[in-house]
């Protein structure tokens, strides 16, 4: 009877969860519907603003609208909206381009919508409205066009019907989308054109919003489910017809309680059988299992089939119980194995005491103590000493979780200490909580990474220098030639009581000759410098520079080289090369002034794959190396991280500028070349330069060249927007026989090109330039003057020289500043007869 009475209150409560399912279930996939649905109309609205956006802001556009006649749009479904239109109006309501054809550009159908007023000032969402065209309730995007007004207007009559056959769901699944105050239909998966567009504000589908089971728009009772659509704040409603979902709940209800009394007769029979045939064999069986022992089977002999099952599987239990024992023992013995013989170093710690209970050979072996010692040492103990309060912390769990692996800095038995990150977690160890640590030793990951955030700061600094100093090379362009006008006049005037004036200029010049320095060696640094590579020996470099370098370093310098034979060669400025030596010689010296040794050393390296990830900078290939080392004061780390910084510098005040490392740099990086820094306080510094060997051929000395630089009144066309730099070529030019012409920039030496009937020999045009580049403007010429000769003139223009950027390699350029000799020099050069094509 108890029995039976815990059955009928279990069916009747099963029916209560059973209908709390079953609802509970229908509001999930209304909700999932809803979701989804939502999504879809996002996707739609998305689609329709991008598109929008996109033809607001196409170039091409404008030309389309200066010819209507033939602008054509054309639309495509957007995600929940299958049927619309796009359409360009004019500001009076008129169409200037649509995807509906010829009949709406009819009249001016925006003229007087409410929501066209405002449709030019910013991007708008509207909905509902009445389409003028089709007279369909819509939603209207609209998007400012260049003074015009591009529309998207969208049937909102099928969206409704579409979500249903779009998201498959139940047969009873129901959609309504409403404004975000809920007030209106927008959509609606059935009946669409009864209710889209109109006020629901009055029915109880409104008047119960909180609810989730209310009456539909038809009145059937449905359970809803609601989700907003992103940015725009439609809501979309899902519904289920709740009778349909709690259906199934009565007839499993029914068949449940068919069920339960079925099995209370099986019960009440079977527990009859039970309490004569199982109870007493089970009663053995207990007494059997109490002792423990592998004879279960046998004291149940003659019990029914279960009871004697029952017994054979225990006696497996406790087999298999005896078997786990043993493979728990030999498991042990695996994990200490894998402990001891782990790579990386691993230790045990208590979490109490921070004192280590175990260390494995790798730990011994990387920080040097033996095991006993490791075992009488505590974690603090493995830290430099002002590390150990937030060694202190990390254990305490006071780090933010993303910075407990580190790296945090660790020491050796040896005192060296070295960046470790760590990975721990806790454990069981003999019979005690514990914690398992984990170490990596990153020390040359950090390292590298360090050498690399060097490498990106100096070139950081480079884009920065080099654009000073292209700035000054135009400022000291004219202030060199204006000088040399003025000398020029004064050498003239000789004795009529200029000399103190002709004193002073010449002073002018020999600074600006002095600034012109610097800037070349922070366009080097910036590798902007304008270069001439040829291809030369590294070792000849050395042997030239070695005759000027005895009388700079002095007596007290013992100069030394270690040339290696058979040198492969490399592609280099030689004028740079020289530049290199110096810088590093001069430094040398000041690092001696006690006297020492400076050796220079040259020889072939194979760069492999190993070699080269070690040194960020260098790809595996051939180089010749230079290397310069001293015996000097040398440098500490924080010196060596800021040496190739431009005006980073450690001589006092007004003995050195800083830019003798940072020139290398640029000169080194610009060459596809590597260099490194290696110091020690007390021990000296030693520059190493890798620079890519070549297999062209030395090339050959050329011969001294002295020629008239005097023009025959050739015609020159000058385009350079900077006037001053203008106005400098046109005298020197004038001045050398030349007949001038001038423009500020690109198209308006594009209309004098046009404009003119006579010849135009030369276009010396600066490379960077505002509306039009120096070799766009050639490129123009060319097309309209094909005879005329192209020299180009720039303050930084060898990242700009190449078939990638436009301008050929071969082409004459003059860097500035330039003085007027070069200029005449460079002019005559581009105006001299080509050489045939030996190819044809």
């Amino acid at each position: 009877m108890l029995f039976a009475a815990a059955a009928l209150a279990g069916v009747f409560y099963a029916r209560q969860e059973s209908d709390q399912n079953a609802r509970t279930q229908a509001l999930e996939e209304a909700g999932f519907a809803a979701r989804s649905a939502a999504r879809v109309v996002g996707e739609g609205v998305s689609i329709l603003q991008s598109t929008l956006s996109g033809v607001a802001t196409d170039p091409a556009i404008p030309r389309l609208l200066a010819h209507p006649a033939s602008c054509v749009l054309n639309w495509g479904p957007a995600g929940a909206f299958p049927l619309g239109h796009f359409d360009i109006a004019r500001p009076d309501g008129a169409i200037a381009c649509t995807s509906l054809g010829a009949l709406a550009r009819r009249g001016r159908p925006y003229a007087g919508q409410p929501w066209f007023v405002s449709a030019g000032s910013a991007p708008q969402l509207r909905a509902p409205v009445r389409d003028p065209i089709t007279g369909q309730p819509a939603a209207v995007f609209t998007a400012p066009l260049h003074g015009d007004i591009t529309t998207a207007l969208v049937d909102l009559d099928p969206v409704g019907p579409n979500l249903l056959m779009q998201l498959a769901g139940p047969k009873d699944l129901r959609y309504i989308v409403t404004t975000p105050d809920g007030k209106v239909v927008l959509a609606r998966s059935t009946q669409p054109t009864q209710f889209v567009g109109t006020s629901i504000a009055q029915t109880a589908f409104f008047r119960n919003a909180h609810a989730t089971e209310r009456p539909d728009l038809g009145g059937t009772t449905r359970l809803f489910a609601h989700a907003v659509v992103p940015g725009i704040g439609w809501r979309v409603y899902a519904g289920l017809d709740q009778s349909v979902a709690l259906a199934a709940s009565g007839r499993l209800f029914d068949r449940e309680l068919i069920l339960i009394v079925v099995a209370l007769l099986v019960v009440l029979a079977a527990a009859a059988i039970v309490q004569r045939r199982i109870a007493r064999p089970i009663a053995r069986l207990s007494g059997a299992v109490s002792r423990g022992g592998q004879d279960a089977r046998a004291v149940v002999t003659g019990a029914p089939a279960e009871v004697v099952e029952l017994a054979e599987r225990f006696d497996t239990l406790v087999s298999s119980l005896r078997a786990t024992e043993q493979d728990a023992t030999a498991a042990a013995e695996t994990y200490r194995e894998l402990f001891d013989n782990h790579p990386q170093p691993m230790l045990i710690y208590d979490p109490a005491t921070l004192g280590i209970s175990e260390v494995n050979e790798a730990a011994i072996a990387h920080y040097g103590y033996t095991r006993e010692e490791f075992l009488a040492m505590t974690i603090k103990d493995l830290v430099p000493e002002e590390d150990v309060p937030i060694v202190l912390d990390l254990l305490a769990g006071r780090i933010p979780p993303a910075e407990r692996a580190g790296p945090w800095r660790g020491v050796k038995r040896d005192g060296t200490v070295i960046e470790v990150e760590v990975a721990s977690h806790e454990v069981e160890f003999r019979g005690q909580a514990g914690q398992l640590v984990v170490i990596t030793d990153v020390s040359e990951r950090q390292r590298l990474s360090r050498q690399l955030e060097q490498v990106q700061r100096l070139e950081s600094l480079g884009q920065l220098a080099g654009g000073v100093a292209h700035d000054f090379n135009n400022l000291l362009g004219v202030i060199l030639n204006y000088a040399a006008f003025v000398l020029e006049e004064l050498h003239r005037a000789e004795g009529t009581g200029w000399d103190t004036a002709r004193a002073d200029v010449e002073q002018i010049e020999q600074a600006a000759r002095r600034a012109t320095d610097l800037t070349h060696r922070l366009l080097a640094f910036a590798r902007r410098e304008v270069i001439h590579p040829e291809v030369i020996s590294l070792n000849d470099a050395v042997e030239n520079t070695r005759r000027l370098l005895r009388p700079t370093l002095g007596e007290h310098i013992e100069l030394s080289t270690a040339l290696g034979d058979e040198l492969w060669p490399v592609m280099a400025d030689p004028g740079q090369m020289e530049q290199i030596l110096i810088n590093l010689a001069v430094n040398a010296r000041d690092a001696m002034p006690g006297g020492g040794r400076l050796m220079i050393e040259t020889a072939n390296v194979d760069v492999d794959e190993s070699y080269a990830t070690a040194r960020p900078g260098i790809d595996p290939g051939r180089y010749v190396r230079l290397r310069v080392t001293d015996t000097g004061e040398g440098m500490d780390s924080a010196t060596m991280e800021r040496a190739f910084e431009p005006f980073f510098t450690t001589k006092p005040k007004g003995e050195g500028t800083g830019l003798g490392l940072a020139t290398i740099y640029g000169i080194v990086t610009q060459a596809d070349g590597y260099v490194r820094l290696y110091s020690e306080r007390g021990l000296g510094t030693s520059v190493t330069v890798m620079l890519p060997a070549t297999t062209e051929e030395l090339a050959t000395a050329p011969a001294d060249d002295e020629r008239d630089l005097s023009g025959h009144a050739e015609v020159v066309l000058v385009v350079e927007d900077e006037d001053a730099i203008r106005e400098v070529a046109r005298r020197v030019l004038e001045r050398g026989g030349y007949q001038v012409l001038s423009a500020p920039g690109g198209p308006q030496a594009l209309e004098l090109v046009r404009e003119r009937d006579g010849p135009i020999d030369l276009l010396l045009t600066d490379v960077i330039m505002p509306r039009m580049m120096g070799h766009e403007l050639a490129a123009e010429v060319a097309a309209l003057r094909p005879s005329t000769r192209v020299m180009y003139m720039s303050g930084y223009a060898q990242p700009l020289i190449g078939p990638d950027q436009g301008v050929p390699s071969d082409v004459v350029l003059i860097e500035k500043p330039f003085t007027e000799q070069t200029l005449l020099v460079k002019v005559q050069e581009a105006l001299a007869p080509r050489v045939p094509d030996a190819s044809g």
